[in-house]
């Protein structure tokens, strides 16, 4: 299956709200962040209750013979980048941030894309045995030496996650489900969810494609079907019907909720993290940053520094249609 019709839309999903404007590590609203898709340890999840462990999408299928399906479950694994300088007696020292050569760098919780795929599952054989696939994240760690005071470390801690997948027959038609946890061991014995959040998967989302038959809207079935979707039971991701109306071979399970053949507005100048809400105005705010400010944004990561050069690069005619467009303000249609 060809999932690059959906990648758009998934990717707008997993990094909502990875890095908000003004895009700078000190912001108030960069300190909360991952609020969306956080599957946490099972433990620390029980305990807490801050944060689900696992994720549950259900869809309905009209039955044809010899289908097959294709999964991909993507996500963000944190890796927690620390700036450190030498202090007196040689020992390095965790810092804010450091200029090098006119150039910031920051401490900051990068997100390191991860994906689970699944390929060629004979749903007639999901009727009758489940699936179950668990899946380890390797963490490790790294130094950079930038300079005899400066270095960077880089550490990322395991994830252990656990897909499943079974199908039922209902009403004539086929309920699949797919059910994606964080079995990761070792758990954070301290209650911090900062600590818990470093052994989890952040933005977490499905894409299910179909060969043979449709997916059935669970948003708008039609009226032989209402009563099978209603029994759909979703906790914490809900599918929709995304590519090109009408097909109707692919869904998103995504962690928010989104209406059938969701896309990103054409005015939205690349992603901005932002793009289920305000989207296509950000780059007329972001061009009000200050040099400084701008640099310390570039400061967060490579992700951050591509938006500030791609709105520093924008072509007037498309600022003129970002201005013509931010009433009413857009973000996913």
């Amino acid at each position: 299956m060809n999932f690059e019709s959906a990648q758009q839309i998934a990717d707008a999903v997993m990094y909502e709200g990875y890095a908000l404007y003004p895009c700078r590590a000190s912001s108030a609203k960069n300190r909360a962040r991952w609020q969306f898709g956080v599957l946490a340890p099972r433990a620390f999840a029980e305990r807490t209750g801050s944060d689900p462990w696992f994720q549950q999408s259900e869809c309905l299928i009209e039955p044809a013979a010899g289908q097959t399906i294709d999964v991909r479950v993507r996500g963000l694994q944190l890796q927690r980048r620390t700036v450190e300088t030498r202090a007196e007696g040689g020992q390095f020292e965790t810092v804010s941030g450091v200029s090098l050569d006119g150039q910031v760098m920051a401490s900051w919780d990068e997100g390191i894309e991860q994906s689970i795929d699944l390929p060629n599952l004979d749903v007639a054989m999901l009727v009758s045995h489940e699936l179950a696939h668990v899946e380890r994240i390797e963490g490790g760690d790294r130094i950079d030496q930038l300079e005899p005071e400066v270095r960077i470390v880089r550490e990322q801690l395991q994830v252990d996650l656990r897909v499943s997948l079974s199908a039922e027959r209902i009403g004539g038609r086929v309920k699949l489900r797919l059910r994606v946890e964080n079995v990761t061991p070792q758990a954070p014995v301290s209650d911090e969810r900062v600590a818990a959040l470093r052994q989890s998967l952040v933005g977490v989302h499905a894409l299910i494609g179909l060969c043979g038959g449709r997916f059935v809207s669970l948003l708008e079935p039609p009226p032989d079907a209402r009563e099978a979707a209603a029994a759909c039971a979703n906790q914490g991701a809900w599918p929709v019907l995304v590519g090109t109306r009408p097909t109707a071979d692919l869904v998103l399970c995504a962690p928010i909720m989104l209406n059938d053949y969701p896309a990103v507005a054409p005015e939205s100048p690349g992603n901005l993290f932002d793009g289920t809400e305000i989207d296509e105005i950000l780059p007329l705010r972001i061009m009000t940053l200050t040099d400084e400010e701008k640099a310390e944004a570039r400061a967060i990561d490579e992700c951050a520094r591509r938006i500030i050069e791609r709105v520093d690069a924008l072509p007037p005619d498309t600022l003129a249609a970002v201005r013509k467009e931010v009433e009413p303000v857009g973000g996913v249609e």
